[in-house]
């Protein structure tokens, strides 16, 4: 466990390291470059080292991108066949020293579209995995995530954070008397209606079948009511100009002081949530913390 802490620690360390400059990462990569080309001078030529050409370009292509990967695999290729001069090795043929430079950038050509391919796929999971599949908004794992930071920012700035809790009254009677299809396009004009309404640092996300979650940061109790009165006039004018009988129950809790976790401000507010929907449904209940629960 510590070896594997330590070997994770060293990784993000030398990631943020080399991710604040795009000359930091060139120069490194194109000198070490250079040392690799000396020392397979240096051994002249007994030990492979073309293995190690590769290295400089991974670490390239993975902090700048596929392009600076191939500016730097032809410059692998030029520095080794610049050392193989400066050796004096002795060939058939000087079209041969051409070829074996070629067959360098080829290899480091491969590495480097290799990568840029996997780079792209990760990054595309990491991506599709905070994303609710239907709907095109972020789900519960992205809101919890960045939820996390945003109670951190808001304990250190000392402001306010709220969340609105939305469950759809009576949804389960859309898709069973009409279609899941039609159930589907409901959520997802409910999430589009959230989106509308939100400035650009709030974010909104589905956190289940049914409900959707709406957080709110530097927003105090008073803030937050005519964002969420009108999301909810929007949704049920949605569903009246539909004929369904699908309203919205909302639950909003405001913490003037940061609670310790995420998962505290969700539970708070599903519970707040389902207070307002055993109260008669079709109705926003609201709820301030003027302390750490």
């Amino acid at each position: 466990m510590f070896i594997k802490g330590t070997i994770e620690f060293m990784i993000k360390l030398l990631t943020e390291f080399f991710s604040q400059g795009k000359l930091r990462v060139l120069f490194t990569g194109y000198l070490l470059m250079i040392l690799i080309g000396l020392l397979n001078y240096e051994t002249l030529y007994v030990i492979a080292f073309s293995a190690f050409y590769a290295l400089p370009v991974i670490f390239v292509t993975y902090f700048r991108g596929v392009w600076h990967g191939l500016v730097i695999s032809v410059f692998g290729a030029a520095v080794w066949i610049v050392f193989d001069v400066l050796s004096r090795e002795i060939y058939v043929h000087p079209v041969i020293v051409l070829w074996n430079a070629c067959m360098i950038l080829c290899f480091q050509a491969i590495i480097t579209y290799l990568e840029y391919r996997l780079i792209d796929a990760l990054n595309f999971e990491k991506e599709y995995a905070r994303i609710d599949y239907l709907t095109k908004i972020p789900n519960l794992r992205y809101f919890m995530e960045n939820g996390f930071h945003e109670i951190e920012r808001a304990a250190r700035a000392k402001h306010p954070i709220s969340v609105a809790y939305l469950d759809l009254d009576n949804f389960k009677a859309v898709n069973d008397t009409k279609s899941h299809h039609t159930g589907d396009k409901v959520l997802i004009e409910v999430a589009k209606a959230l989106q509308q309404n939100v400035r650009m640092m709030d974010f909104v996300a589905r956190v289940g079948g049914d409900e959707f979650v709406m957080m709110f940061p530097e927003a105090d109790s008073e803030s937050v009511k005519d964002v969420v009165s009108r999301v909810a006039k929007e949704i049920r004018d949605m569903m009246v100009a539909r004929s369904l009988p699908v309203t919205v129950s909302i639950g909003v809790v405001t913490y003037n002081y940061p609670p310790a976790t995420i998962s505290e401000v969700i539970k708070s507010a599903d519970h707040t949530m389902y207070v307002a929907k055993k109260g008669g449904k079709n109705r926003i209940m609201y709820m301030t913390y003027d302390k750490n629960i």
